[in-house]
């Protein structure tokens, strides 16, 4: 504040001390703004607090048997289930593997029980051709970053839990005898996609799915395609949904973008892979 030369000093003292009794009253108007502000900043943090522990988890919807494992259908429609380890090879041989259903393998050591569900009908020869592809997608040819894999398929009454005298079959291994089949040069790729449903209230989602290049074609409305790469499984499935959001309709994208990011990465096969189309 500059003096006034024309007011006495004790005018211009008392100029003084009003300004700042003005400015001390800013600064205490601001110290209390600023303890509310903290104590509304506080009051929310305990009702977000308080809402998140009393919040009830949502239930996770059971699927079909089959979701628990890898899976697919053929373009034909039949169903094709895959361990995802030796665990769950024991159970799909011990529950689930029925005499009439056509048993694959990937001619590699380290490949999953893959089998066409047969219920009551002859697996087509495009349905074992497509479940080959599956096959070698799930097993570790990918990690190994190979091109192509034979795989042979012989029926399930074929396969046995029982090893040949003076061996041993560990955990999720089995016995394949008789004449196998044999699909020989089976590419290593594998699609992922989306389908777009109606869910029981009549909401529309979507729901990721995998296969065989053809059969996920023929069934999902947007996919893209894996080999063998340089991608982590994470940044595979980040790659994925990027490219079906750029592939989508604007409609449709909303729908894509709420399926859980773990829902891909646990399509794609272990190992490292790289993200065509």
């Amino acid at each position: 504040m500059e003096i006034d030369f024309r007011k006495t000093a004790q005018e211009n003292a008392q100029d003084y001390f009003e300004e700042a009794k003005q400015a001390a009253r800013k600064i205490e108007a601001s110290k209390a703004a600023i303890a509310d502000t903290k104590k509304k900043l506080k009051d929310v943090k305990k009702q977000a607090e308080k809402k998140e522990k009393t919040a009830v988890p949502k239930k996770r919807v059971r699927g079909k048997w089959f979701e628990k494992f890898h899976w697919m259908l053929t373009s034909d429609g039949f169903l094709v289930v895959g361990g995802r380890d030796s665990t769950q090879n024991e159970v799909l041989f011990k529950k689930h593997l029925q005499p009439d259903d056509i048993v694959l393998h990937a001619d590699i050591t380290g490949a999953p029980l893959t089998f066409v569900k047969a219920d009551g009908k002859s697996p087509t020869p495009q349905a074992i051709r497509e479940a080959s592809e599956f096959a070698v997608a799930y097993s570790s040819g990918w990690k190994r970053g190979v091109a192509s894999l034979n795989v042979y398929w012989v029926r399930a009454e074929q396969v046995s839990k029982t090893a040949v005298s003076g061996e041993y079959l560990p955990k999720g291994s089995f016995m394949m005898r008789g004449e196998k089949n044999f699909m020989k040069n089976t590419e290593l790729k594998i699609a992922v996609g989306v389908l777009l449903e109606t869910d029981s209230e009549g909401k529309t989602c979507a729901k990721a799915v995998c296969g065989a290049v053809q059969a996920v074609n023929n069934r999902a409305k947007y996919f893209v395609t894996l080999k063998p790469g340089s991608y982590s499984q994470q940044q595979s499935a980040e790659e994925i949904r990027k490219r079906l959001l750029l592939k989508a309709l604007p409609a449709d994208q909303p729908f894509i973008e709420e399926v859980d990011l773990g829902d891909f990465q646990r399509l794609v096969p272990a190992g490292h892979s790289t993200v065509i189309g």
